[in-house]
């Protein structure tokens, strides 16, 4: 029989795993990129996941679950959607990735990245199970650290 889990979330404790989670991937690139994608790439997924969950929980005081980062950035504010969206923006014009992304024909608008990244966190994890067909690579990495700087402006305190 499983008991749901009621009690209340620490947005603070959220971040500082999500912190942990990105300076993991963070190690990984600087040592080894090429061989460990994937350890990378589920490394990232998850902190962006978690900074997501943070975001929600210090916005709305509620603890939401569920990995899709499609639907956990919906639950953000507008304003910290928009912000994000800026963000990404100046982001996006300045990157050789997302140019060539644009000329094979993508869309790198946030919410289309954020679409085609959704189930990043699980299809990275079962890559072997070739889950191609129903899920999705990560093409969002740099979202990582926008969203932590966003919390960061909210509670300066928490990276002492």
């Amino acid at each position: 029989m499983s008991t749901k889990n009621t009690a209340p979330v620490d947005p603070h404790r959220i971040f500082k795993n999500a912190l942990c989670f990105e300076r993991a991937a963070l190690a990984i690139r600087e040592f080894n990129y090429e061989e460990l994608k994937m350890p990378w790439g589920v490394n990232v997924a998850f902190c962006i996941e978690l900074y997501l969950k943070c975001l929600i929980t210090i916005e709305k005081g509620t603890k939401v679950g569920g990995h899709d980062l499609e639907s956990l950035f919906s639950n953000l504010t507008k304003q910290t959607r928009e912000t994000l969206i800026k963000e990404w923006d100046s982001f996006v014009t300045t990157s050789v990735e997302k140019q060539k992304m644009r000329s094979d024909g993508y869309s790198t608008d946030l919410p289309s990245e954020l679409k085609r990244s959704k189930n990043a966190f699980q299809w990275l994890r079962y890559e072997h199970e070739d889950l191609s067909k129903t899920g999705s690579g990560l093409t969002i990495g740099p979202l990582m650290i926008m969203l932590r700087d966003v919390i960061i402006s909210m509670h300066p305190e928490w990276i002492a």
